[in-house]
């Protein structure tokens, strides 16, 4: 799919760098809350340019891979605010943090994009 091009190679970083999943949740928004591994009313919301707010920001000393990245995540946000609907970030957990930004696609199904956070 075009997430899986779009998070291609990208790495969550936190205390470890996690890649991320594109994971299908069903048809519509309540076949999506019963496929999620968690209680959606029990986690964290964050907005996702908070949420993606170190990897969206290059730094003078970035060699080429970091730009490459910093340029990607930059086009996930922009799709994510742009090409779908209702795009949130949330998290669940602690320490082993799951971090899920879920969408509509334009046909109305649901898709998330996952990945782990570790904070300690």
């Amino acid at each position: 799919s075009y997430f899986q091009y779009l998070t291609q190679d990208l790495l969550f970083t936190t205390e470890s760098d996690y890649p991320w999943k594109v994971v299908y949740l069903g048809a519509n928004i309540d076949a999506m809350t019963k496929a999620l591994p968690f209680d959606i009313a029990a986690a964290q919301k964050v907005e996702i340019t908070h949420l993606l707010r170190n990897a969206l920001k290059s730094q003078d000393w970035y060699g080429e891979d970091e730009l490459k990245s910093v340029h990607k995540y930059q086009s996930l946000v922009n799709t994510l605010h742009t090409e779908v609907k209702n795009a949130i970030a949330y998290k669940f957990g602690e320490v082993e943090i799951a971090v899920y930004i879920l969408m509509e696609l334009p046909n109305g199904e649901q898709l998330g994009l996952s990945t782990i956070a570790v904070e300690t």
